[in-house]
């Protein structure tokens, strides 16, 4: 009898792993930053990811609440305009502007990747896209859905977290700066 030998070649089909790590030097660099700046960032980018995903689930549970009707037999469109009822909206126009606050919000989201990038490479500037996208967000919070919304609809944790995003964020900035100026005061 005869063994059948199967050789195996690479292929850059085999496996999505090369393409993600290329994909990812090429968001974050080859160089690991320090232990400090790895864990802010890394804490940002879990609370990045979490308000992200609620904020892209929900406006897609709400673009396709027909479907979710037809489904699983929930109204999702009455559940909306009995909150918007609840709050002080408009039930016929909360709908449209819960739609636009969570595709607004994902952008802004996207705003503070960027910021999140650039904190990795520890770069000065990452305080520009991060504090900007949570201002624009607590913007869209605050104005756009209003203060009703923000006091009842936000929840303890999501005010909880978001004051760690800022604190953490702002604590590493103000470290980031110091050393950028010792590093130039010896340089003089």
């Amino acid at each position: 009898m005869e063994e059948e030998s199967t050789v195996s070649t690479e292929t850059r089909f085999n496996s999505p792993l090369p393409l993600i790590v290329k994909l990812r030097d090429t968001i974050f660099g080859k160089q690991r930053p320090n232990f400090y700046t790895r864990i802010t960032a890394y804490l940002n980018l879990l609370i990045w990811i979490t308000f992200l995903s609620w904020h892209i689930i929900s406006y897609f549970a709400i673009s396709f609440r027909d479907v979710i009707r037809l489904e699983k037999q929930v109204d999702v469109e009455s559940l909306i305009y009995h909150r918007a009822e609840q709050l002080g909206f408009n039930p016929a126009t909360f709908l449209q502007q819960l739609l636009s606050y969570h595709l607004m919000s994902a952008i802004s989201w996207g705003v503070i990747f960027i910021g999140i990038v650039f904190l990795w490479r520890r770069m000065r500037i990452f305080a520009l896209f991060l504090f900007g996208g949570i201002a624009a967000y607590y913007a869209l919070l605050l104005f756009y859905m209003g203060f009703r919304y923000f006091n009842e609809d936000t929840t303890l944790f999501d005010k909880i977290v978001l004051a760690v995003l800022i604190g953490n964020s702002l604590l590493y900035f103000l470290l980031l700066r110091r050393k950028t100026v010792e590093v130039e005061v010896r340089e003089e």
